[in-house]
């Protein structure tokens, strides 16, 4: 457990002096402090989430993790606040008083927050987990430990050996491309039947069995973005909206396993995301 926490009731400036606390009373709602400087508390943090989204009442918090980094691009603070709820009354399961009985994780939840020096203020940025009890002991979808570190050192397929390689390979022009995009055209027949398309390919790896493909989506007459008519209900815009997949080679062909013409929702979970991970890995 961390020692650098804080009471979730005050954080500010006039009080960094003070020790933080590794567990939070429930939350209360009232004025939040939100101009934090770099370093705020994690349960700082917390209370600037929780003022835009109530955690449920009477549970407590405890922080099981804070990570601060600087954003590789930028250099601009931010941080992940690791934390699990806390049933009324002590009548959580086991020494932890964990939520459920069996719990897919250490935390409950998982919030990324970015500093935004020109307002001084931390906004949240993504999150994992849940703070909903009925829907935490559902939940499996977590930032792995080594997810979080790569926030701060984005790996880099071309920076690897060849031996970190291995039998994995961004696919050139060939038989090999277009068999795997053919597989993604067909796991989109549905758009493709409304209007021919073709695919401005932004990342295709293959080992040889599996393969990730991320993309754009063209008219395949004119090149030009397909109508919202024919993209179908999503939330992205077809104009820039990403076409992601992982596929699979058996018995010589390519088929698509997952895919998803709104890449804005989580397309593999956590256990897909470290066994395909050098597929998934940015250039």
């Amino acid at each position: 457990m961390i020692a650098v926490v804080c009471l979730l009731v005050g954080c500010g400036a006039a009080q960094a002096a003070m020790e933080c606390e590794p567990r939070m009373p429930p939350y209360r709602p009232g004025p939040v402090e939100d101009r934090l400087g770099e370093r705020p508390c994690p349960a700082a943090l917390l209370a600037t989430f929780f003022a835009r989204q109530p955690p449920p009442q009477e549970y407590g918090f405890e922080i099981v993790g804070y990570h601060r980094y600087r954003n590789p691009d930028d250099g601009s603070p931010e941080a992940v606040v690791e934390f699990r709820l806390l049933p009324p009354g002590g009548h959580g399961f086991g020494p932890d008083l964990r939520v459920c009985e069996r719990p897919n994780a250490a935390a409950d939840m998982q919030i990324q927050f970015t500093y935004d020096k020109d307002t001084q203020r931390w906004f949240d940025l993504d999150s994992r987990g849940a703070t909903i009890p009925s829907e935490i002991c559902e939940t499996r979808n977590y930032w792995t430990a080594q997810d979080i570190a790569d926030f701060a050192d984005p790996p880099q397929f071309g920076r690897l050996s060849a031996a970190e390689r291995g039998n994995v390979h961004d696919v050139g022009k060939g038989a090999e491309r277009r068999a795997i995009l053919d597989a993604v055209r067909e796991a989109n027949a549905d758009l493709n039947d409304r209007i021919p398309i073709v695919f401005v390919v932004e990342l295709l790896r293959s080992d040889g069995e599996h393969a990730f493909f991320r993309g754009q989506v063209r008219m395949r007459n004119g090149g030009g973005p397909v109508s919202a008519t024919d993209w179908g209900e999503c939330e992205q815009d077809p104009r820039d909206g990403v076409v992601e997949a992982l596929l699979e080679r058996r018995h010589g062909r390519w088929r698509a396993l997952k895919s998803n013409r709104c890449a804005d929702d989580v397309l593999l979970n956590n256990d897909e995301m470290q066994r395909y991970r050098l597929l998934l890995m940015e250039e």
